[in-house]
């Protein structure tokens, strides 16, 4: 991976590293693909591993972060281009004038455009692409009619304006296509639906090479939570139905990893509840995966989902899983409740219900277990990023013809 900070040109200049010549010395070179992305302060594993499993001989890659934020940049593939658009993480509109001539000027030499984000990442890369006339492409990571809720108001005029233009949008799942069509009428040609995935050998190398958090407490069970502490992720309804199963004399360590800016309202609310002497928030790991095996139940407790790579992980890792059937991917993810227990969202009565029946019935642990990596083989990388690749090829000849 070549890493091109704070990148600065104008569009008539040479981009680092790329010819815009479409082949040298009669030489049929790999197609360029510009991923967009607002920025990466927790990494991302779906993204990372489409760049990873791309055949390097067809495709060449470029990924251009709309601020200069980015963790596990060691995960990117090594044929990447990784290019900070911003000189700092502030809000993007104080830096748009040069984040947008950059990516005009990068688009110029590719040959498709993926908005690799929703919302903002989408907008800027329909704008480079169609003043290149390049093919463009919208991947939508969550259900926009929920996700939208927790965005400023002037998204929905914006989305309804951009989406429908796109060449091609990418939903996670079919609950977030379906529910775009409240916001936004998108051809039926426009839509594919591509699922998250999971690469094994990286989050193998992950937990060889790289520390995790090892606070674990002997022969107490514990149940681990991995998410950006946001509200979206439900955290405080977890810590209330921990809470429920402590009062109830359920033994149990609750583990929430990762970071945000409800970490202090969280911690408070375990203060509240008098079970912060058992709410442990460790924060942020690149290397989530040794603690999360260990882990005797795995929760997600979400308002919203796209399709959580988390869940695809846990199923991985052999730990037995209770989720929200929240709008709209952990019900995709565990197969309608074949491979772990759904509940309903906004009800901590029955995550507590859940969990509490899942701690202390190590049976059927055990064949959620069985199930989970059964079903995980459906997910892996490879087998998705050719799905990517199909679609490349489809707009790629589209463009030549």
């Amino acid at each position: 991976m070549k890493t091109l900070a704070n990148f600065e040109t104008s569009s008539s200049a040479p981009l680092p590293g790329l010819s815009n010549n479409r082949k040298s010395a009669g030489i049929k070179r790999p197609a360029r693909v510009l991923f967009v992305h607002t920025s990466l302060p927790g990494g991302d594993r779906s993204l990372f591993n489409v760049l990873r499993n791309l055949d390097p001989g067809r495709f060449r890659t470029t990924l251009f972060l709309l601020k200069p934020e980015c963790v596990n940049a060691d995960e990117i593939a090594g044929s990447t281009d990784l290019i900070m658009g911003g000189r700092r993480a502030g809000r993007i509109r104080y830096a748009l004038p040069g984040l947008l001539r950059n990516l005009i000027a990068l688009a110029a030499s590719h040959d498709i455009v993926v908005g690799a984000l929703e919302l903002d990442s989408t907008y800027l890369a329909w704008l480079a692409a169609k003043i290149n006339r390049k093919p463009v492409i919208g991947w939508v990571r969550t259900t926009l009619e929920g996700y939208l809720n927790y965005k400023q108001k002037w998204h929905v005029p914006l989305l309804r304006a951009i989406y429908p233009r796109l060449d091609r949008v990418v939903f996670v799942n079919r609950h977030a296509a379906s529910s775009i069509e409240k916001l936004a009428h998108l051809r039926h040609s426009q839509v594919r639906v591509i699922s998250n995935s999971l690469d094994p050998q990286a989050v193998e190398t992950r937990q060889k090479t790289t520390p995790s958090w090892n606070g674990m407490r002997a022969n107490q069970p514990v149940v681990m939570a991995v998410g950006r502490l946001n509200p979206e992720k439900g955290f405080d309804l977890l810590i209330r139905a921990h809470h429920r199963l402590r009062n109830r004399g359920v033994d149990h360590l609750l583990v929430i990893m990762g970071k945000g800016p409800l970490r202090d309202d969280l911690a408070a609310l375990a203060r509240r509840l008098e079970v912060a002497d058992t709410v442990v928030m460790p924060g942020y790991f690149v290397n989530p995966y040794t603690a999360m095996k260990e882990a005797t139940v795995f929760a997600l407790s979400s308002h919203v989902e796209g399709f959580p790579s988390v869940l695809l992980e846990a199923l991985y890792l052999g730990v037995p899983i209770v989720a929200t059937r929240c709008p709209s991917g952990p019900e995709e993810v565990l197969d309608n409740g074949r491979c772990g227990v759904l509940v309903p969202p906004n009800d901590e009565i029955a995550l507590a219900e859940a969990i509490g029946d899942l701690l202390q019935d190590p049976v059927k642990r055990s064949r959620l277990i069985a199930e989970g990596r059964d079903r995980i083989r459906e997910f892996y990388a490879q087998n998705i990023a050719s799905v990517w690749q199909g679609m490349f090829d489809e707009l790629l000849t589209r463009a030549k013809a």
